[in-house]
């Protein structure tokens, strides 16, 4: 059998630089187990070196790099959703089906309490409304919509507040109810306000008491809840017809005149006396002092020719 360990030991002596045949330094005797180690030691030694070295071949690992943190981007802003048609309504007091349609013209019927709202032909809402009452009648005629005022306060009716708060009337007219001295006069509420006159006549929100009944100072009240439907949809110009029994404009104008209180026109002061002035304490007398001077005169300057025959006539009788 042959001595594997014996015939390996010179190759491996000859890679390490050392000669088994040199004259000088004769061969050791390597014992087996030896060479065995000395083997092993090396065989570990390449294999760890050879770690550090790079791979030619196969994938290679990337360095993972951690994503970039996000950027808090602010969020751009949500439009307002469009709104949706208005859905129909329906009470005892009015109805309402226009949808977002625009008003064209009203009729209010004054007999009958109750507006009615058009689209050309189309009818699409009506109201119970509360004219005026018989002292304060609503003139009947065609009239148009001139001023829209949401918050209006009337500056003709209202109440009288005086120290305090206490309410002093409830019912007042300015110009015609005494407010006494340190009190104050509040306007009534009229929101919603559709003008149809200069002097006040109108639609707005207000109180219907008895329905079908007139309740108001002259203008047309509108229930609470309609009142901002009718004044979203009627616009500037819109057409307004007043029928029913009641006086015309004109003569509605003169029934206001007639009882509004008459101004009080202050008395002239007189003039003042000249030196040299005749002054007379009552018209009569002065007319006659007058009268009398000139009369003087004449007979001071006529001639004798004249008031002889005159003397002469007298004489006779």
């Amino acid at each position: 059998m042959r001595d594997l360990s014996r015939s390996r030991a010179p190759n491996l002596l000859t890679f390490l630089g050392l000669s088994m045949n040199n004259k000088h330094c004769p061969s050791p005797r390597v014992p087996p187990t030896a060479m065995a180690a000395l083997g092993a030691v090396l065989t570990l030694a390449l294999l760890s070196g050879c770690a550090g070295f790079p791979k030619p071949f196969g994938p290679q690992a990337e360095a993972v790099t951690p994503p970039p943190a996000e950027t808090q981007v602010a969020a751009e802003p949500v439009p307002a959703p469009l709104p949706e048609p208005e859905p129909a309504k329906k009470t005892p007091l009015f109805e309402w089906t226009g949808k977002g349609r625009a008003v064209t013209r009203i009729v209010v019927d004054v007999d009958e309490q109750k507006a009615r709202f058009y689209e050309g032909d189309d009818e699409v809402g009506w109201t119970r409304v509360a004219s005026g009452v018989s002292k304060f009648p609503t003139p009947v005629g065609r009239f148009s919509v001139t001023e829209k005022v949401a918050n209006k306060q009337s500056n003709l009716y209202g109440k009288i507040y005086g120290k305090g708060g206490r309410l002093i009337s409830s019912n007042a007219k300015m110009g015609k109810t005494p407010i006494p001295a340190g009190a104050r006069f509040d306007g009534a509420d009229m929101p919603y306000f559709l003008r149809l006159t200069n002097d006040g006549i109108g639609l707005h929100a207000g109180p219907i008491p008895n329905p079908g009944r007139p309740a108001s100072h002259g203008c047309i009240r509108m229930p609470k809840a309609f009142a901002p439907i009718a004044f979203r949809h009627v616009g500037i110009g819109t057409e307004v017809s007043i029928v029913g029994k009641g006086p015309t404009y004109s003569a509605y104008l003169a029934q206001q005149r007639a009882q509004s209180p008459r101004p009080v026109v202050a008395a002239k002061p007189a003039a003042p006396e000249t030196a040299g002035s005749l002054r007379a304490d009552s018209g009569t007398f002065g007319f006659t002092l007058w009268a009398v001077i000139v009369i003087l005169g004449l007979l001071m300057f006529m001639p004798v020719a004249v008031l002889g025959p005159i003397a002469e006539h007298l004489a006779l009788r």
